[in-house]
């Protein structure tokens, strides 16, 4: 799927990240793992952090509680997710979604749902075609919103990104469009904050 293809490397830097950061040079060193399923797509990966693990799940059907108190847009289609998870309590996960609604809905969505959360908002820009928004709170929490307008096959992978005149621009691929494509907003969710208390399982 498309949308796991953005997910995966952002979320893979930070799973190094959090990795780097808690590593000690005088232990030993110990191997991570990174594993896909082939039926699913699911991927399962791990890094060794002292005597812990810094694991990241990613998929189509990855389900677990977000690392900050936000919901999932009503009426948006769950394309993909990604959650990391280290041993200090850390979390990371990015959420992309397709929805109906044009970015400016979308982002007035999640201001509004920020800032019941009790964040604040740090950054805000754009409008018609694109928006990003980025709010903060104070325990190390952060989301990011960017929401643009896109045309997206039926599952909600996105073949092209649209111009204010509603007509692709910078397809992902050469080939063409698949027929039964529909312009919709495409958004990514990415959220940093702290585990509620549990590493996230994968979806059964």
């Amino acid at each position: 799927m498309a949308t796991a293809g953005i997910a995966r490397p952002l979320v893979l830097a930070g799973l190094s990240a959090l990795a780097l950061s808690a590593c000690d040079s005088a232990e030993p060193a110990r191997t991570g793992t990174y594993e896909t399923n082939p039926e699913t797509g699911e991927v399962t990966a791990s890094a060794p952090v002292g005597d812990d693990d810094v694991t990241m799940l990613s998929g189509p059907a990855v389900a677990a509680p977000l690392p900050v108190a936000l919901p999932i847009m009503p009426g948006a289609q769950v394309t993909g997710a990604t959650h990391v998870s280290s041993p200090d309590g850390l979390r990371i996960a990015l959420v992309e979604m397709v929805s109906d609604e044009n970015p400016a809905a979308v982002a007035a969505f999640y201001r509004a749902a920020a800032d019941e959360a009790g964040l604040t908002s740090a950054f805000d820009m754009g409008g018609g075609e694109a928006v990003t928004f980025i709010a903060i709170g104070e325990d190390r929490e952060r989301v990011t919103v960017h929401a643009a307008r896109a045309r997206v096959t039926a599952d909600g992978a996105r073949v092209a990104v649209l111009d204010e005149d509603g007509k692709p621009i910078v397809p992902e691929e050469d080939d063409p469009a698949p027929a039964e494509t529909r312009d919709a907003t495409a958004i990514q969710l990415h959220m940093i904050g702290r585990d509620p208390g549990t590493p996230p399982p994968p979806a059964s």
